[in-house]
């Protein structure tokens, strides 16, 4: 019942049933659970009584990036995951439909593998893609799935894995510059290196790093239970939240909701979804807001 806590799952580690690094989740309509171990590239999959159901291993390396893992559907599993690369030097980020009887290639772009760069400041080096590169954002409602894969502000609708309509707006090309690529990093990137948190300032970031050509247009999308495609601007500031604009399912612009919306969590049906807000004392919780449509 609304209000009530649902089981806890089990806490991270290497034993049956447990995670050493979850990240997203997925739910169907009976109520099972499926964290993503980025780890070992598998679901961990539980019960909705919080038992541990099965571990299921996928034969491809998980996305590393910031964008949605995993998601079920009515015919399986959409996982975004390191593809085999199609030329040296390069990187391949895929979204795969997996089910029990076939393996389908929703999406998939290439782009230049990153070396490993060194940041004197913290003593250690990383391997990251240069800055503003784009990822692959989707979303899955029942058998549709919304895909932004570009620099554009276009998207594309697939049904049951099938591409059925693109949308965009004639919106042109943000040249990308030094300015702003640090300020995409505000007052530094702060990361462990294991002797506690350590602060790369901006500008060694952009030096190591390097960034793209253009700022994307499209920070991630999601789509409503009605079909709606909801998509969240990319602005500047990795925790900079952009506008928020909806699309009704034929891909017609409705409108943008005020500046400030969180983007959507989990929607509980077309108008009203949960979203994250943190306060004075940077405590986050899940609001739920309603959506109201004017005429």
């Amino acid at each position: 019942p609304p209000g009530e806590w649902a089981p806890t799952l089990r806490p991270k580690g290497h034993a049956p049933g447990q995670i050493p690094r979850a990240a997203s989740l997925a739910a169907d309509a009976d109520g099972t659970v499926s964290a993503f171990d980025l780890r070992h590239g598998r679901l961990v999959r539980h019960g909705s009584g919080g038992e541990f159901l099965s571990n299921l291993p996928f034969p491809f390396f998980p996305w590393s990036g910031t964008a949605r893992h995993v998601a079920q559907t009515p015919k399986g599993y959409l996982v975004a995951t390191m593809g085999p690369a199609l030329e040296d030097n390069t990187s391949r980020h895929v979204l795969q439909l997996i089910s029990p009887n076939d393996t389908a290639v929703i999406v998939e772009r290439s782009f230049p593998r990153p070396d490993i760069a060194i940041f004197p400041a913290c003593g250690g080096g990383l391997s990251l893609p240069p800055i503003f590169e784009v990822q692959i954002s989707w979303d899955a409602q029942g058998n549709t799935i919304v895909v932004s894969q570009g620099d554009l502000y276009e998207f594309e609708i697939f049904e049951s894995g099938s591409l059925v309509r693109r949308a965009r707006r004639t919106l042109g090309q943000r040249p990308a510059t030094e300015r702003m690529a640090m300020e995409e990093f505000g007052d530094g990137y702060t990361i462990n290196f294991g002797q506690g948190p350590c602060t790369i300032p901006p500008r060694e970031m952009v030096q190591a790093r390097g960034f793209s050509e253009t700022l994307p247009w499209i920070r991630q999308v999601a789509l409503s239970p009605g079909g709606e495609v909801w998509v969240e601007r990319r602005e500047l500031g990795e925790d900079t939240p952009g506008p928020i604009d909806i699309f009704d399912k034929s891909g017609v612009y409705e409108g943008t909701l005020p500046a400030g919306t969180p983007f959507p969590l989990v929607f509980l049906g077309n108008d009203r979804f949960g979203g994250a807000e943190t306060d004075a004392t940077d405590i986050s919780r899940l609001v739920v807001f309603r959506v109201q449509r004017t005429t």
